[in-house]
């Protein structure tokens, strides 16, 4: 849209956006019953994406204040961890067990696939786990009924959020931002903010 028009833009290509209210704690405090298609398609994921929303609000405003038309970022934390471990950190938490046993190693029999760079600054191309580059939809030509749809796994990195607009994530992990969640520090939120905006 910048070269073709002329306009300012910038592409921000977010994770999976977690904080109070949003996040894996609140997941597992519901009955699977009660989560949406969507919930329960990321729930199915191996890797997953994510991001704290304070995060995405400190990339916005570093981009606001250092603007570069064109620009494309990925908006999303240092560990793009499998989702097993991710829930397994969540229940010990609420299990009362410190801050989590959160561990790659608490993953049995899983290798972990090399970090991909997502073509950051240039195309909005998917590249798979596997390394191969995918510009269409893994679902495309699946008919209805033929199973649940098959699932993207996107492991990417957030270079450009550091080197060219120096953000430093307050949440670089899962871990300090569920922990934070869990301890109830929404900061720079209060709990009468939260009311307002559920």
């Amino acid at each position: 849209m910048y070269e073709q028009h002329g306009l300012p833009s910038h592409v921000f290509r977010l994770g999976g956006i977690y904080g109070p209210g949003r996040s894996v704690l609140d997941t597992l405090q519901r009955e699977m019953s009660e989560l949406s298609m969507s919930q329960q398609r990321r729930g199915r994921q191996r890797y997953t994406a994510r991001c704290h929303v304070h995060d995405i609000c400190a990339v916005l405003t570093a981009s606001i204040l250092k603007p570069r038309p064109g620009g494309v970022y990925n908006v999303v934390d240092d560990d793009s961890a499998p989702r097993t471990e991710v829930m397994s950190y969540a229940r010990s938490l609420l299990a009362g067990q410190g801050q989590g046993q959160g561990s790659r190693s608490s993953v049995a029999g899983e290798e972990e696939p090399p970090v991909l760079s997502a073509r950051e600054g240039q195309s909005s191309e998917r590249i798979g786990i596997n390394g191969t580059v995918d510009t269409h939809s893994q679902s495309a030509g699946r008919g209805r009924g033929s199973g649940p749809e098959p699932l993207e796994e996107k492991r990417v990195r957030n270079r450009l959020v550091k080197s060219e607009l120096g953000v430093k994530l307050r949440y670089p992990t899962y871990r300090e931002g569920v922990a934070a969640i869990h301890r109830r520090d929404y900061w720079p939120l209060s709990q009468e903010d939260l009311r307002m905006l559920s």
